[in-house]
């Protein structure tokens, strides 16, 4: 009975510490050439103070990500898993991807805009 109650008490705080995914909304980007996405938080939702990115998949060759044009770069290759987030007060943000030599495949982006 001991060790069922320690057991129950660790999966509840390893639970706990895991992201839920579910609530974001998400997108992709195609890596084969130049592109860009444009992310809306939903409609309604005006008072933002936050955006969330969560950026993951796997780019064959090189490619930069560009978040609203310079607010925050990033090199990647093969598997990726990026988390960004910063204060964001409108409902609509960019994110670019610019590919260096050649490369293909896709990230999905799952975001969320949160209100005040």
């Amino acid at each position: 009975m001991k060790y069922s109650v320690l057991i129950f008490c660790l999966l509840v705080a390893v639970v706990g510490c895991l992201r839920d995914y579910r609530q974001y909304d998400f997108t992709t980007i195609d890596c084969s050439g130049e592109s860009k996405v444009r992310l809306r938080a939903p409609q309604g939702m005006e008072a933002i103070h936050t955006l969330r990115l969560h950026i993951v998949g796997k780019v064959i060759g090189r490619g930069r990500l560009d978040w609203n044009e310079g607010r925050k770069t990033e090199e990647v290759s093969g598997d990726v898993n990026l988390d960004w987030s910063n204060e964001w007060y409108s409902t609509e943000s960019e994110i670019g991807y610019t590919p260096i030599g050649m490369g293909s495949r896709e990230l999905r982006i799952y975001y969320k805009f949160e209100p005040i």
